[in-house]
This record gives C-alpha cells, sequence and structure tokens, in this order.
C-alpha cells in the first residue's frame, strides 16, 4: 500500500493534464433539453430530440448487449451533443463523469466511415463508458477513495495502456455495425505501407511515435491487438486481463503480467504475432504499377495532397511534413517552389481553377470556444492575394466553377444535415440544395456550370455518387446505394474518377456518364487517393508510403466492375469481427416514445464534486475538493491547508462562474494563528484575504495565426490581525489593491518537429495597485518573441522582462521577475528591473529508446542563451548589470508510454559574479523542470 501511494504521487505530477477540459465553451443563448433512462441522460439543444433519442437507446442497447466482453458494473452518465462546432470528435472523461459528442462529419468517408456519424459516435464512446465503469476496482478503487475521479483516472491510466482504450473501443465500434474502422482499407494503410517497405519498429516505438518516421496511432495498434486477441483466445480474454490490471494484480506490470497469467504467452510476443497474422493476409492484395513523383525523406515525414495539373509540366499541391508549415506548392522537375502557406483548417481539401486556390479555413467564436466555423477562402496565385468569401458558417469543401462564377460548397447543419449551397464567386448566396434524406460531400462542378456531382450517404450508412442539375437542383444517384465509402470525385468530360473501399482496398474507380459503366481504374495496397486526370490519358493520384503520403502517376487499365457487385456488402478485412447481423443488438428501435423531454437548466446542479486531492510540498500539507457542473460553465475548488513551519490553519476557496460574459472571478483565504518572525520577534496573526473579478478571455485565431488576447481584472481585499500569546487584538491592518493582467498571444502554426512556434509574439502586463491608504504598487512586463532559426526546426526566441515598484516598502508584492539565469540564489529585489535575452533552440539527437516500459526519450534538444539583467536603484540611479551565458539540454520524454514531459539540465556561466559582496560560483548548475503540469 505504501508503494502504491509514492507510485500515485508521482502519477499525480504525469497524468493531471487528463482531467483539463475546455471552461466555458458553451454560449448562453443555447437552450438545452434533456431526456433519459436508466443508462443515460443526454442532453442537447433544442430541436435536436430525435437525436438524443437514438443516443440513449443506441447506449442502452450497448450496455446489456456487449457487457460481457468488458464487466457488469453499472453507472449513467452524462452525453452532451454539441453543434456548434467543425470539430468531427467525442469524448469521454473522468472527473467529472460526462461524454460530448461533436456532430459535425468528416468530409471525406473513406477515414471513419459512411455510417451515420451520431451511430457511429455513441458506439465508440460509449465503449468508454463501459471501461471506466468497470474499472474502479482494487487500488483503483483505492485511488478513488484518496482522489476522487480524478484518482481513478490515474489510477487507469497507469494500469491500462492507450492502445488498449481505443483498440477496444474500435473493436466494439465494428463488430456491432455494419462497418466500423476495422473494416475500413484506410485505417489499415500506415501498416501495410511499413510492410510494403519490409520496415518494423520496436514495441516502445510503437506505443510512442517518433518525430521522424512514420509510425501508426495507438488507434489502429490497439485494434489489431484486441481484435486478435478475441480470435485466438475468446471474447472474454480482456474483461479477465483489464480486470486483473486495473486491481494491480500484480502491482509492477499490471496489464502485462494479467496477459501472461491468462494466456501463458508474453504480451511482446504476442504482438509480433498479431501483427504478423495481419501482414500474412495483406500479401493477397494487388497493386498497380505506379511512378512516384515526390521524394521521400528519412529525417522527416512529408504528405503530398490533391495532385492538380497546372501547365505542361507544374503540378499544384498540398504539401504538410513535420518540419515545415503547411503550405500549396508549385511541383516542376522535382523542384519545389512555395507558393503560400495555408490558412490553419480542418481538413487538407482544396480545390483549383483559373488560377484560384479555393478552400475552407478555420475560424473559432472569440468568446465561446465550443462554437466555430468553416470559412471559404479563396488565394489568387497569379496575383498573390487572399480574400475571405463567407463568414460565420460552416461550409465544407468549395470549388469554384469552370466559368468562375460559382462556389458550390457543403453546409453542415445539426442533426446530421447538410445542404449544397451555391454562393457567387463573391460569397452572395444564389441557392441551396438540399434533400433531408441525403448527407452531401465533396461537390465538383462538370465540364460545365450546369452540373454538379457529388457523394451522397443515407441514413443507413449507405452511399452513390450523385449527379445535380445546378438550375433544377434535379438530384440524380448514379449508382446503386450501398455500404462502400466513396470520396474524392474528379471530373475529366464524361468520366469521374473517384476513390471507394472495394474488395480490401481503397481502390481508384471510374464511372463513365456517357455509357453509364463502372469500371475499377487503379489497385494499390495503400489506397488511392485525391486522383487528377494528367490530360494524357494518365492519372496524378496521392498514396501512402513509408514516408509519409505521396504523390505518383499511372495509366490506368479499366476492369469492368459489374453494378450488382457494386451493391453487395464488403467483407471483414483480416478477420471475422461478429456473427452475422450482430450489429442489430446495437442499432436500436429509436421510435420509443417513452421519453419525457425536459428542458435542462445550465445554472442548476451546480453541486457536482468529483474529486479531491491530498498533497503535500513541504511545509504545507493540502487536501482541495474540485467541483465542476457538466456544461463547465462554473467551476469551483475548496481546500484546507496546515502549515508545519507556522502551526498555521487555512482554508478558502476559489471559483469562476462563465454563465455569461465576462466571466466571474471570486476566491477566498482565511488563515488562522499564523506564527511569524518580525523584527526578530514572534507574532501571531490571523490573515483574510480575498478578491472578485471578471476575465474577458478572446480567441481571435484567423488565417495562418492562432490568437488569443485575455484581460483579468481583480479587486483584493487583505485584513491581517496581529494578536498577542494571549489572543489579544493588538494591530489591525487592511489592505485593499486592484490586480489587472493584460495577455495576447498571435502564433504560426506549428510543424511535428518544431520546438516552438515559427514566427509568433507572447505578450503578458500585470499591474497591481494600492487603493487603500497603505503605499504600494509594482508593474510586471514580458515579452517572448520566435523567430525561425538557420535549419526549418530551429529557433531564434528573444526573452524581455521588466519590473518596477514603489520604494515605500509599505507592502511588498510578489517578486515575479525573472532575471539573468544562474543569478537566482541571489533573491534580487530592485524597485525597477529590466532583462533581455536570446536562445537559440536546435534537436540533437532522436533516441527513440524506452526503458522498462516506463520512460521513453524522444528528442535530446540544445539551446544555447545569453541573458542581460539591468538592476536600478531609484534613490541612488545607479544601474548595474548582470550578464550569463550558457546551455540548457533537454530530454523530451513520455512516460508510462502516455504523458509527454520536458526536462532539462542548465549550465549557467555567471559574467558578473564578482560584483557581489559575497561572489557566487561563477559556474551554476541546475535542473529546468517543467511548469505546466497542473494545468487543471
Amino acid at each position: 500500500m505504501k508503494g502504491f501511494l509514492i507510485a500515485l504521487v508521482g502519477l499525480t505530477i504525469c497524468f493531471s493534464t487528463l482531467c483539463a477540459q475546455d471552461f466555458g465553451g458553451n454560449n448562453p443563448s443555447i437552450l438545452w433539453n434533456q431526456l433519459k433512462n436508466d443508462k443515460i441522460k443526454v442532453i442537447f439543444p433544442a430541436g435536436l430530440e430525435k437525436d438524443a433519442k437514438r443516443v440513449a437507446e443506441i447506449a442502452r442497447a450497448l450496455n446489456v448487449g456487449t457487457r460481457s466482453t468488458i464487466g457488469y458494473a453499472d453507472r449513467s452518465i452524462d452525453f452532451i451533443l454539441q453543434t456548434n462546432t467543425t470539430i468531427s470528435n467525442g469524448y469521454v472523461q473522468l472527473a467529472p463523469w460526462k461524454s460530448e459528442l461533436f456532430l459535425t462529419p468528416l468530409q471525406n468517408s473513406l477515414e471513419l466511415g459512411s455510417l451515420p456519424w451520431i451511430d457511429l459516435l455513441t458506439f465508440h464512446e460509449y465503449r468508454h463508458v463501459q471501461q471506466y465503469m468497470n474499472f474502479r476496482k482494487g487500488l483503483s478503487k483505492w485511488a478513488w477513495n484518496i482522489a476522487g475521479e480524478q484518482g481513478q483516472a490515474i489510477a487507469n491510466s497507469a494500469a491500462i495502456p492507450n492502445w488498449f482504450f481505443e483498440g477496444d473501443a474500435v473493436l466494439q465500434e465494428t463488430s456491432v455495425s455494419e462497418q466500423g474502422r476495422g473494416r475500413l482499407p484506410y485505417f489499415f494503410n500506415d501498416f501495410r505501407v511499413l510492410w510494403d517497405a519490409d520496415r518494423s519498429y520496436s514495441f516502445a516505438k510503437l506505443r510512442n511515435g517518433s518525430y521522424r518516421h512514420l509510425v501508426p496511432n495507438h488507434y489502429l495498434l490497439g485494434y489489431m491487438l484486441t481484435a486478435y486477441g478475441v480470435q485466438k483466445f475468446k471474447p472474454a480474454i480482456w474483461e479477465k486481463v483489464a480486470n486483473d490490471a486495473v486491481r494491480f494484480k500484480p502491482f509492477f506490470y499490471p496489464f502485462q503480467r494479467a496477459f501472461e497469467h491468462y494466456t501463458n504467452q508474453s504480451l511482446i510476443g504476442f504482438v509480433g504475432e498479431a501483427i504478423g497474422n495481419f501482414q500474412v493476409n495483406d500479401l493477397y492484395y494487388p497493386s498497380d504499377s505506379v511512378n512516384a513523383l515526390t521524394t521521400p525523406s528519412e529525417h522527416f515525414v512529408k504528405n503530398y495532397h490533391l495532385p492538380i495539373v497546372i501547365g505542361k509540366d507544374s503540378i499544384l499541391t498540398l504539401r504538410k511534413t513535420d518540419k515545415h508549415l503547411p503550405a500549396f506548392v508549385l511541383l516542376s522537375k522535382k523542384k519545389e517552389n512555395v507558393i503560400a502557406i495555408k490558412d490553419i483548417g480542418v481538413d487538407d481539401y482544396y480545390t483549383y481553377r483559373n488560377g484560384v486556390i479555393t478552400y475552407s479555413s478555420y475560424k473559432p467564436d472569440a468568446r465561446w470556444n465550443k462554437t466555430d466555423y468553416a470559412n471559404i477562402v479563396s488565394y489568387n496565385i497569379k496575383t498573390k492575394t487572399k480574400q475571405v468569401i463567407t463568414s460565420k458558417r460552416k461550409f465544407f469543401s468549395p470549388d469554384l466553377s469552370p466559368s468562375g462564377k460559382y462556389i458550390i460548397a457543403v453546409e453542415v447543419l445539426p442533426e446530421w444535415r447538410s445542404s449544397l449551397v451555391l454562393l457567387s464567386n463573391q460569397g452572395s448566396l444564389i441557392k441551396i440544395i438540399s434533400d433531408e434524406r441525403y448527407f452531401f460531400s465533396q461537390p465538383k462542378f462538370g465540364k460545365s456550370d450546369s452540373s454538379i456531382f457529388v457523394t451522397i450517404r443515407r441514413g443507413d450508412g449507405k452511399m452513390t455518387l450523385a449527379e445535380i442539375e445546378t438550375y433544377t437542383s434535379t438530384i440524380k444517384p448514379l449508382l446503386p446505394f450501398s455500404l462502400r465509402a466513396i470520396a474524392f470525385p474528379s471530373i475529366n468530360q464524361d468520366s469521374i474518377y473517384f476513390t471507394a473501399t472495394v474488395k480490401g482496398q481503397d481502390k481508384l474507380m471510374l464511372w463513365n456518364n456517357k455509357t453509364k459503366e463502372l469500371f475499377i481504374a487503379g489497385n494499390r495496397h495503400a489506397g488511392m487517393y485525391e486522383s487528377f486526370p494528367d490530360g494524357n490519358n494518365g492519372v496524378f493520384f496521392s498514396g501512402g508510403s513509408a514516408w509519409g503520403k505521396m504523390l505518383y502517376q499511372f495509366t490506368p487499365n479499366a476492369t469492368p466492375f459489374s453494378l450488382e457487385d457494386w451493391e453487395k456488402s464488403e467483407k471483414d478485412l483480416y478477420l471475422t469481427i461478429a456473427p452475422a447481423n450482430n450489429y442489430k443488438t446495437a442499432i436500436a428501435d429509436t421510435s420509443s416514445t417513452g421519453y419525457v423531454i425536459k428542458s435542462y437548466i445550465p445554472y442548476k446542479n451546480l453541486l457536482n464534486i468529483h474529486s479531491w486531492r491530498p498533497t503535500y510540498t513541504p511545509p504545507e500539507i493540502r487536501l482541495t475538493v474540485f467541483n465542476n457542473n457538466i456544461l463547465n460553465n462554473v467551476s469551483a475548488s475548496l481546500f484546507y491547508e496546515y502549515n508545519q513551519n507556522e502551526g498555521s490553519h487555512k482554508v478558502g476557496g476559489y471559483g469562476a462562474w462563465a454563465l455569461a460574459y465576462p466571466w466571474i472571478l471570486a476566491g477566498a483565504e482565511i488563515v488562522k494563528n499564523r506564527t511569524v518572525i518580525i523584527d526578530i520577534r514572534n507574532r501571531y496573526l490571523d490573515e483574510i484575504d480575498g478578491y472578485l473579478g471578471f476575465q474577458m478571455p478572446l480567441n481571435l485565431t484567423s488565417g495562418t495565426y492562432f490568437k488569443n488576447l485575455s484581460f483579468t481584472s481583480l479587486l483584493h481585499g487583505n485584513r491581517l490581525n496581529y494578536k498577542q500569546p494571549k489572543a489579544v487584538i493588538v494591530e489591525t491592518k487592511n489592505y485593499g489593491y486592484i490586480e489587472n493582467i493584460f495577455r495576447y498571444s498571435i502564433l504560426s502554426q506549428q510543424a511535428k518537429q518544431h520546438i516552438y512556434p515559427k514566427i509568433g509574439l507572447q505578450l503578458s502586463l500585470r499591474d497591481r495597485r494600492m487603493i487603500t491608504s497603505t503605499a504600494g504598487n509594482q508593474f510586471n512586463g514580458s515579452v517572448n518573441t520566435y523567430l525561425p532559426g538557420l535549419v526549418a526546426n530551429h529557433h531564434l526566441v528573444i526573452n524581455l522582462s521588466y519590473q518596477l515598484r514603489d520604494t515605500m516598502n509599505q507592502y511588498i508584492f510578489s517578486n515575479n521577475f525573472f532575471g539573468a539565469r544562474g543569478y537566482e540564489g541571489q533573491h534580487l529585489n530592485y524597485p525597477q528591473m529590466f532583462k533581455w535575452g536570446l536562445n537559440y533552440h536546435f534537436p540533437l539527437l532522436y533516441p527513440e529508446v524506452g526503458l522498462g516500459n516506463v520512460v521513453y526519450l524522444s528528442r535530446i534538444r540544445l539551446n544555447i542563451f545569453y541573458d542581460q539583467s539591468t538592476l536600478k536603484s531609484l534613490r541612488t540611479g545607479k544601474a548595474t548589470d548582470l550578464r550569463s551565458t550558457g546551455s540548457e539540454l533537454y530530454f523530451d520524454t513520455k512516460w508510462w508510454n502516455q504523458q509527454p514531459i520536458s526536462f532539462g539540465i542548465r549550465y549557467s556561466k555567471l559574467l558578473d559574479a564578482g560584483k557581489f559582496v559575497t561572489p557566487p560560483n561563477s559556474n551554476q548548475i541546475s535542473l529546468v523542470l517543467p511548469t505546466d503540469l497542473f494545468t487543471n
């Protein structure tokens, strides 16, 4: 038990960010409703009653139908349906216990499938609900007793690998449906390209990723392991393993040892066997001969998207690498010329016509972080000018017409609905094309403005390619509806190329719209995507490789594919996932009328204590209790603290109210029986301190930069009661001051290998000023400026900081000045202090090795710095310079294969140590520890 407590304290440091969440994200104008059954409460915006019922019914069916494979524990949960964001995602969390589903589907159905988006989300996320419900056992339950839901989250993260959490959820979405990622070729591509290149990586590297190489994510790895485990050892195997692991039975390496106990096989051996099982089957897939147009790198991953022919020998493409910012580039004779940096966006889709690139860019609402938009942007490559055509709408996959007069785009609406919107090239609305039966994706104009080709999918997940007459809005399906994911239509006169899942591959298909015939145009082990005719009987496309997505060219050899075969369902990939029709277990009858719809008031049920955390930072022992409501627009914490040095007791609380704008902030602390030394005498005092104020956070992100601004203003009150030993009050002092904080940042996008943003600025200003009779004030300012280095992943960082305070010494605020490195031990606090510093950061090595399944060393990097502080006495006017230079060696690591932590060793050479009466050692060595572990 003692050993577990020590481990829990350490894991609290490593996994505290698991509990972090967005605060105040929902616009108060949203009218929320709720419905519930015995398994789930669904909270949703008015108008989504049908979807809320479906989520509730599917959750109930899953709870009963699939519990035998994970456990029989039961606990109701709140699901929140979010409709105002362009993000396609969902999550389940502890602390507090809830789930959120973001209801905007992806445009590319090849990636996650064509099932109704709300169904797929519920299949996947409710498996996480089942996991957490059954993972509060043994020492994980003991951790919950100590720290609440945060404690369970920490213990579960330590006991259960992330690949199991996600792989098991993908297995459920596949086994209870007719599709799921386990049946999609796109999902397996990253392993397929490694096998094709005869590459293999250690289990530690597969779990932790790489800065240099393409490594499949833990969703794919986890699915392969969990699915193969079910096939080899029967479905109940993972319930047994997880049941022992969350109990920490045994304590060290619980999941690995539990697996070995129930299977008589080592986990590492099983991993190799499972991957090998998938690899052998993959050998039977054909691939056509292709010519590579782009050159891979062994030092970083490259991805090229959507090749488009410009002129005779040039190709426009979107390049995204681990070393460079996403950019449109022009390929000519294997040279790459950057045209423009692409705006921040939720996908990589773009189109080009008549010298204009058209795409959607991401734009968040300034105040509410769960509201954002997809604006249409056009970039003229001849004039090098950019125009934002629409604002505050959710437009995806825009395409400019052949005449250049019109734009067609998909607008995504709530309730899994969409429409096609025809706009002028300046963004004026011309008409809306809609059909409640269909969800539209990736429209493309035909050879003239009069026709549009688009992929459509019905509510049962079946898809087809359709032609729409622009002027009459008539929708004409071209193929029978089929449960095949399709995407990326490309037009060449009467021929329409597109990619579809056929026979275990994402094949390039060809529909002849004149003869009404369907062909397989190309086969490749890792798919053919984003095709574009080269104008000479060939086709360009983007396809996976072991070095990222490369561009290729080939000549199609069209093979007829009958419409009867098109309608047939695909067989399971690699493994037989579920018995026939088992998916009906989860597709419940959602026409139930037994639900009562009630309004949900955001400011009710605010008491939702979910966690309590004991901490010991000598000499202070503290217990903090955390409270967040389900919509996370009210947050509070209460604490008790005992100070061993002073013998004092402190109680207090802090809260934030975001049900309106600006946010309201408040806090208070009461300290009893403090013992302090004043003028070499013990003094005894009680203290009351509190604040009330507001915060105005603004997200101004647009274009290619992330921009954030925040202003906080707090009114502080402090009362000190000095006492004699017999508690007779002899002196009372009251202090009051105003604190104003202003922060602004503008930061460029950041590639994976970038240590800092390529270009950016962070500004922080803080002013504290007494408003009572006691004199006192202090101003702090700091600026970090980020500039490019000599190489793409090098960074020049310039630091400036300034502090100015009064000289009355009646009240001295805490010293927040960070001066020249190496002089920290001198505790310098002059009335006026200024510091500037130069830093040059660059990577040294990418070891990518693990130690004992505990720590993984991803990268070693170096910073060479020079600092100079100027300390000035306002009384004498004397200024003193303190200079230092040195280096910082940083280690970027992952602990327990999940939590990234960076720390370093700093060597500082003090150039002005001799200026002190008692000179410090001019050679200083110190640790640089992370400062953002407790972000929640």
